[in-house]
């Protein structure tokens, strides 16, 4: 997907659902990490990741409402990771619009060029690997190729809520370096 399609997709997020201003600064980075894998267990990778994020900053976001937007998107996201749309979408509603396409870039390059996850889930110990592209399938493929892990191994899933995880905690990452807020961990 270009980058170009992309930033229309979020300008056309922002377009619906405006601008939105964070309500809280004091945020705490395991929280989100462990809120956005519990969501990944409960409906899905970009559930995860909008919900933890928005709910640690404060911020109002209907999932529901974003789920029907995603249906009139200018360019369908198609295969791309939830995790990282979660972040597209949190990235339209709470940055500058010039800074969309920079914002996309540097989560997509954390999620491909990462050895990921980073984050603990369950305990159990899972191999990390860089993903390599932006494409659900094709970045678990590269994971079990990379681990030798088979794709149907309970470790497949629990690595996805992992990612998710870590995606969250960039996004939000990605989000304070743009923004002026102070952090307070």
């Amino acid at each position: 997907m270009e980058f170009s399609s992309i930033v229309k997709n979020m300008e056309f997020y922002r377009n619906i659902c405006g601008k939105r201003e964070i309500k809280r600064e004091d945020v705490d980075f395991e929280e989100i990490a462990k809120n956005a894998y519990e969501g990944y267990k409960k409906v899905g990778c970009e559930f995860g990741v909008i919900t933890s994020v928005s709910a640690a900053l404060g911020i109002d976001i209907d999932f529901e409402k974003v789920m029907e937007i995603k249906k009139e998107l200018p360019f369908k996201w198609g295969a791309v990771c939830g995790a990282v749309t979660g972040a597209f979408v949190l990235f339209s509603l709470l940055l500058e619009e010039s800074d969309f396409e920079e914002a996309a870039k540097k989560i997509i390059k954390f999620h491909n060029e990462t050895p990921l996850p980073h984050y603990g889930g369950n305990g159990t110990a899972v191999p990390k690997a860089s993903a390599d592209s932006i494409l659900c399938r094709d970045s678990i493929l590269n994971w079990t190729r990379k681990t030798g892990i088979p794709v149907r191994s309970p470790l497949r899933s629990e690595r996805c809520g992992r990612v998710t995880a870590d995606i969250a905690v960039e996004t939000l990452n990605i989000i304070f370096e743009k923004l002026p807020v102070s952090i307070s961990l």
